[in-house]
């Protein structure tokens, strides 16, 4: 199935429909999605990515506008944007305990909803069930100084995150597509 069936046949699930002009409208709003790129440059490694969704996605019938936002990683953690990338560096060993696990006490998990999972646990209890799994991975995998355990085990975990939909990770770019 293609990318555009799959969109097709997602979309109306979700009480979005074409109007006249081919535009996804919903109680007479138009689906507009905006994709913010941290920082001001579009060198940035997502660049090229958001402008090719943002092909993929308009032939859909979504509005979508791709742009740098120099304040985006502060507008982060108020939940101001929709679809955003950022790209920062990190140490030989990039431990993934501030950024992903459960009871860190970083902007991030704050802006992707951990508290509201943590407590509504009945209501989240898929995204609990992950989190917790997850967080136990990034704990095991700061236990042992082997690259090779660290490596498997940072990549098991980068799994959940992709399942939790929080973000997609992308590790030092060499895998960068959608």
């Amino acid at each position: 199935k293609s990318v555009k069936d799959f969109i097709q046949d997602l979309v109306p699930k979700a009480g979005w429909y074409p109007n006249a002009e081919g535009k996804l409208v919903k109680d007479n709003k138009k689906l507009e999605l905006t994709f913010t790129i941290a920082g001001g440059s579009t060198d940035h490694p997502a660049f090229t990515m958001f402008n090719k969704a943002k092909v993929k996605l308009e032939n859909c019938g979504f509005t979508i506008t791709v742009k740098n936002d120099v304040n985006a990683l502060r507008k982060l953690t108020t939940g101001q944007l929709e679809v955003w990338a950022a790209a920062w560096s990190s140490t030989i060993d990039p431990d993934m305990y501030q950024v992903y696990h459960k009871n860190s006490n970083a902007s991030s998990v704050k802006a992707w909803g951990y508290n509201h999972i943590r407590e509504n646990e009945s209501a989240y209890w898929m995204e609990t069930e992950i989190l917790n799994k997850m967080s136990e991975i990034i704990d095991d995998a700061r236990e042992t100084d082997v690259q090779a355990d660290r490596t498997a085990l940072y990549e098991e975990a980068m799994g959940y995150v992709l399942d939790l939909a929080i973000e997609l990770p992308v590790y030092q770019r060499q895998q960068l597509y959608a």
